[in-house]
């Protein structure tokens, strides 16, 4: 009989890891594009200008992602607008 460190690593961890998805925004490419458009041009929006960043998806975020918080009640669900810390980020030049 295995013993239940092993049967976590190869059972109970192996069905948690494939529960978990990742949530690639679409846009990403096309706003890096746009920043470095925009740093060409000698504008800088601070310090944090083309720094991508990741948020997990319980922090609204009004794009193409889902922000579901981990729930299956929220697939597909859309958010009016960005999250006060994701819509700072991104005036400040960070890449979501």
């Amino acid at each position: 009989m295995p013993s239940f460190a092993s049967w976590l690593l190869t059972s109970g961890l192996a069905a948690v890891a494939s529960a978990i998805t990742a949530n690639d925004n679409p846009d990403t490419m096309a706003i890096a594009e746009a920043l470095d458009a925009e740093h060409k041009q000698g504008t800088v929006r601070g310090p944090l200008h083309g720094i991508p960043f990741l948020v997990k998806d319980n922090i609204a975020s009004k794009d193409k992602m889902e922000t579901t918080a981990g729930s299956w009640a929220l697939v597909g669900s859309v958010v009016p607008c960005d999250s006060h810390v994701v819509h700072r980020l991104r005036e400040a030049g960070a890449v979501l």
